[in-house]
């Protein structure tokens, strides 16, 4: 075995380790009530396994406001393998992200012929704390799979690039496809292979080569990409996932954009406090922060692209940075979220890539204690990384741990308190609940699932004023919540008022016709049939 192959493989061998060393303890978690009851737990699809009939749902189905087949089909596996046992679900994700390590520093060797480079940027990829949210929820299974063929598709570009033809086009075309499938955050991977044409690979200083010819190359895969936007679009405008302007204008999606580029540089940096959900500031984003931002960004740019003459890795890193997060910045607003660290599984490889290779090539002359010296600054900078990654990996264990630390480092989070109080009631800490109940109230006074769990709670401790006071403004903020309207009925029937109840059981099913719950009540009144 030459020296070269046995260096490859102990790089190799060192970065499942150090992933292994991270991730292994979600081998005893189970699932969250973080998406997780949709995506498995509570989805009579999934669980049922592979079958024509499952497999056309997968392939069909807008549920969950996406269309990604591959990701159910994938979780389908999972539970062949052993039914709902956590374990295998977190097993899968995690030998995915080790795959996707090792595609990786195989992608970045083969491209650029720099072994250890390549080396150090799958070890950032591999152990950056703000991966782990993509690694240690199961619900982000579409993350880690769709970058697989992200890395597969990339390859096989390589290999295209090095021998033209149709026949080595075909698998850059399939596994990109197979990719939108599994995500459709993929849309930007036919402009980050153009910029791969400029470096490593060189193509556009190539005599007959220029920048159309590479677009045009990459009309197919284009194709794809703009039939995915569209479906993606319609599943989420369709499932209600889509906020429309009226809530946030332009001028706020703008303006929580480039703020959060610069964030998510700052949380690479300095990966502290990150949470499962950060709420949108919406207009609060103070004006010179959007400015300096703004500006940071350009200036950023403008000298990213003035050094890519000399250090085209520079201009290549940076910009990847930006068009493969453009997807899931907010400038259309998925969701309640102002951010979200698995939004940068894929964007960092760029940041990564700019910082390592320019570091690098600025001690590549130097002494060999300089080097050496940065050698030691990049293996603390890896171990520090990893340490917080561990400890924010521990957070996902069970539901308090999770929205516990949620809640514990954002403010004003109505979706991380709600949670938070779901999971301190099922674990019996009530007065707890309640006043999480009423943190998510306050930072969103329509949260009327909030609103309908406070009721329920007054309900049960007979507080009846209460609870008619919390069911109604859970009604006046979902008027087609039928069983709200069966808890107000049950709540005035307790308060003597039998026929306001009866009112209300009755709305709930013309809201739902045949809701057991009302029927019920119904029956025992004796009064189902009356007008």
């Amino acid at each position: 075995m030459s020296s070269n192959r046995l260096e490859a493989i102990l790089i190799c061998v060192g970065l499942v380790a150090i992933t292994a060393a991270i991730y292994g303890q979600v081998l005893d978690f189970g699932f969250t009530h973080f998406d997780d009851q949709d995506y498995v737990t509570n989805n009579p699809w999934v669980q049922n396994g592979i079958n024509a009939v499952t497999l056309k749902w997968a392939f069909t189905s807008l549920y969950e406001s996406n269309w990604h087949p591959l990701t159910w089909v994938s979780l389908m596996l999972d539970h062949e393998i052993n039914g709902l046992d956590g374990r295998v679900y977190h097993a899968t994700n995690l030998a995915l992200h080790i795959a996707n390590t090792l595609l990786l520093f195989a992608l970045l060797s083969l491209a650029t012929g720099r072994r250890w480079p390549a080396a150090v940027v799958a070890a950032l990829f591999a152990v950056h704390p703000l991966h782990v949210e993509s690694v240690a929820w199961i619900s982000e299974r579409k993350d880690v799979l769709s970058t697989l063929f992200w890395m597969l598709t990339t390859l096989a570009y390589v290999r295209y690039v090095r021998s033209p033809s149709v026949r080595n086009y075909v698998p850059v075309l399939v596994f990109y496809a197979m990719g939108l499938m599994v995500k459709p955050m993929l849309v930007t991977l036919p402009f980050t292979l153009m910029l791969l044409d400029y470096w490593p690979l060189s193509r556009c200083g190539q005599k007959g080569w220029d920048l159309s010819d590479s677009l045009r190359e990459k009309l197919p895969l284009i194709a794809l990409a703009l039939i995915s936007g569209y479906l993606t679009f319609i599943a989420q405008k369709l499932g209600g996932a889509v906020i429309e302007s009226e809530t946030y204008s332009i001028s706020v999606r703008l303006s929580n954009a480039v703020v959060t580029y610069v964030n998510y540089l700052w949380r690479t940096v300095w990966p502290a406090g990150l949470a499962c959900f950060y709420p949108h500031p919406k207009n609060t984003l103070p004006p010179l922060l959007v400015v300096g931002c703004t500006a940071a960004i350009f200036a950023a740019t403008i000298w990213a692209i003035r050094s890519a003459r000399h250090r085209p890795y520079l201009a290549v890193g940076w910009m990847w940075y930006l068009i493969t997060l453009l997807p899931v910045i907010g400038l259309v607003q998925v969701g309640k979220q102002g951010s979200a660290d698995r939004y940068t599984y894929v964007p960092l490889i760029g940041v990564f890539v700019a910082v390592v290779w320019w570091i690098g090539d600025l001690v590549a002359d130097r002494s060999r204690e300089l080097r050496a010296a940065a050698a030691a600054v990049a293996t603390v900078i890896l171990l520090a990384f990893m340490a917080v990654a561990w400890r924010q990996t521990g957070y996902w264990s069970d539901d308090l741990t999770l929205f516990g630390r949620c809640v514990a480092v954002t403010s004003n989070n109505e979706v991380a308190e709600y949670n938070y109080a779901t999971s301190l009631l099922a674990a019996g800490r009530k007065s707890e609940a309640i006043k999480h109940f009423k943190a998510s109230i306050a930072a969103d006074p329509r949260k009327s699932n909030a609103h309908g769990n406070l009721g329920v709670i007054y309900l049960r401790d007979n507080r009846l004023k209460l609870a008619a006071r919390e069911f109604r403004a859970a009604i006046r903020h979902c008027p087609n919540d039928a069983l709200a309207y069966v808890y107000l009925g049950e709540t005035l029937e307790r308060m003597g008022d039998l026929d306001a109840a009866v009112k209300h059981y009755r709305k709930a099913l013309k809201i739902n016709p045949g809701f057991e719950p009302a029927v019920r009540h119904l029956e025992e009144a004796g009064i189902l049939d009356e007008p």
